[in-house]
């Protein structure tokens, strides 16, 4: 009996050792499989390692050759930006040069015919030969323009028609002079032969044909003048001609040669439909005084000049562009007119500026005595103004004129305000009588263009002058503006803007903001910003939570639970009161969306909860 039982228990331990080495061996070679697996893995690893290094070599070799190409762009467009410059210097310097070769051979063409004329008559030799007939010239016969060679004949014409006259009266040895596109025809004058002796304007020497013949070497000459004086018109031409060439002179020969940059009609269109009310085509078109005038009248009181610059804006483009065609009018415009005509259009525009900066200086006077000072004598500064207004708008486009004839006229008609003592009426003669005596006295033609100042000059003067205004208004506002109360009684601003500024909730105000200040700088700003954007409940849960009553650690089954008890409570059904219904209503939709806010923000985070924990799962 003890015996087989204790078999029996050698058996099972048998057993127990075999299982046991079965579970090893099983395990063993699991364990020999994860092994192989692992070196495996590792091989691969240190093989990716490799490829990896190799990969990274030749990335920084490939950033090394993109760098090269990339430097080497940039030499090419520069060298490109610097061959474009030369290319366009060679052109300016050559049309510069082929303009002063067309008018050195119109002065050659006249010089010769009257020479060739003079060697017919009184020698009996035959003309000079032309430039292309000489030898080795490089000079074609069909170089020059066919219209100096009309100047030329009709030179010819006007030398035979004077040795035809010349058996009456003394010979005429005069050329006329080359004129200049934008010179008056009156102004052109003739000149003698020897130019570079006698480099007056206006005069002829007459010689006797028998001193001439005679071969007199002290032969004598004495100027006479051919043509009327001219009239003081073509004087100022002349005079502005001779400032522009000295002002010329002054610049570089490529700033003296080349035209303005040129304007686009289209562009000058779209900034007036979309920014004409504030002048940006003006600007654009360096009309800077202009567009100061559109500013501050919202394009010509409220859009009225702003409209009716429809079909304007092709000249002021011209004008800009300096187009031969503008030139041309411009022109005519000088020859007709010595002074520029009457504008019914320009003086009232004067006017209504004048007014309209005399009568805002007017109101920016403070009414009341500020710090002690009774600032009432600032009145007498209203000309200024009204005749800085009126010389403003005199002074836009190709008109011009100076600012105290209209100032000392502004302050001559003044005084009448002691005698009209409606102070519209009293402006208003001020700048009629300032405007006439613009009109009258000081206007003028601007013959030059205007200088065209750089883009940071010209934006700190308009900025300037723009600030100065809207000062203006300010000080009317601030001083003379009144707000109404809750009574009907008028409180004039400064002293709300002062009370204001004592109250409790701006106290609060600034309190709150210093403390949020004092906050950021210590958690930091975004730390702010984030307390901030959850303070404003842009979700509504902090505001739902409030409707319904419950905390904000309610569980859904708890925020389930107010919602059915309170939509009971406020049903429309439910409450038999007709009074009372509107507002139960309006309470139980307050109910309604309050549940549903609070019901998708919780199902939201649920759903980014669950796919978190997903997230985080291992499977081994």
């Amino acid at each position: 009996m003890a015996t087989s039982e204790i078999s029996s228990s050698n058996e099972r331990h048998y057993y127990a050792k075999l299982e046991a080495i079965k579970d090893i061996r099983d395990k063993t070679l699991s364990l020999e499989k994860l092994k192989v697996r692992i070196i495996k893995e590792v091989k691969l690893s240190d093989d990716e390692e490799k490829c990896l290094e190799e990969y990274r070599k030749e990335m920084e070799h490939l950033l090394e050759e993109k760098m090269s190409h990339v430097e080497e762009l940039r030499q090419i467009h520069a060298d490109i930006n610097d061959m474009e410059n030369i290319i366009k210097q060679t052109k300016e310097n050559q049309t510069r040069s082929f303009d002063m070769a067309n008018r050195v051979y119109e002065e050659y063409l006249a010089l010769k015919y009257q020479i060739d004329h003079m060697r017919r008559d009184y020698l009996g030799l035959s003309p000079l030969r032309d430039l292309h007939e000489e030898e080795g010239s490089p000079i074609s016969k069909d170089r020059f323009q066919t219209n100096f060679l009309k100047v030329a004949a009709q030179s010819a014409a006007a030398a035979a028609a004077a040795a035809a006259a010349s058996v009456a009266q003394p010979t005429s040895l005069a050329r006329p002079h080359a004129r200049h596109p934008l010179m008056p025809e009156a102004t052109v004058t003739a000149m003698p032969p020897s130019a570079s002796a006698s480099p007056k304007m206006g005069t002829k020497q007459t010689v006797s044909p028998k001193q001439v013949a005679g071969g007199n070497a002290k032969a004598r000459a004495k100027p006479k003048s051919d043509t009327p004086p001219p009239s003081p018109a073509e004087e100022s031409l002349i005079k502005s001609k001779a400032n522009g060439r000295e002002s010329k002179s002054r610049e570089s020969p490529a700033e003296a040669n080349t035209l303005p940059p040129q304007k686009s009609l289209v562009v000058a269109y779209i900034l007036w439909l979309f920014g004409g009310i504030f002048g940006l085509h003006h600007l654009y078109l360096h009309r800077d005084r202009h567009a100061f005038i559109w500013s501050c009248t919202l394009g010509g009181y409220m859009g009225i000049g702003w409209i009716g610059e429809l079909f304007l804006i092709p000249e002021y483009v011209r004008d800009a562009n300096e187009d031969p065609r503008f030139v041309k009018a411009f022109v005519a415009k000088l020859q007709a007119f010595q002074r520029p005509p009457y504008s019914s259009k320009r003086f009232v525009g004067q006017v209504m500026i004048g007014h309209l900066f005399g009568q805002l200086f007017a109101m920016a006077i403070p009414q009341t005595v500020v710090a002690g000072l009774d600032l009432s004598f600032l009145h007498w500064a209203i000309p200024l103004f009204v005749s800085l207004g009126i010389w403003l708008v005199g002074n836009i486009g190709r008109e011009q004129g100076v600012w105290w004839h209209c100032l000392l006229a502004a302050y001559l008609a003044y005084p009448a305000r002691f005698l009209i003592y409606d102070e519209t009426y009293s402006l208003l003669l001020t700048g009629l009588v300032s405007a006439l005596t613009f009109d009258g006295i000081s206007k003028q033609w601007r013959r030059t263009p205007p200088r065209r100042g750089r883009p940071v000059e010209r934006s700190l003067k308009l900025t300037g002058a723009i600030l100065i205004y809207c000062t203006f208004w300010g000080s009317f506002v601030y001083f003379n503006g009144t707000i109404s109360d809750e009574d009907g009684g008028e409180v004039p601003i400064h002293e709300a803007l002062h009370n204001f500024l004592a109250s409790a909730w701006w106290t609060d105000l600034k309190q709150a903001l210093h403390d949020t200040y004092n906050y950021a700088q210590h958690h930091g700003w975004y730390e702010t910003w984030k307390e901030v954007f959850e303070s404003m409940d842009v979700d509504g849960e902090r505001n739902s939570y409030k409707v319904l009553g419950v905390s904000a650690t309610a569980s859904q089954a708890e925020i389930t639970a107010a919602y059915r008890k309170l939509s009971k409570e406020y049903h429309p059904d439910k409450v038999k009161d007709e009074a009372l219904r509107a507002e139960a209503h309006q309470r139980f939709i307050e109910v309604q969306q309050a549940y549903s806010v609070l019901s998708k923000i919780k199902s939201n985070r649920r759903r980014k909860n669950k796919q978190f924990q997903d997230d985080d799962a291992i499977v081994l």
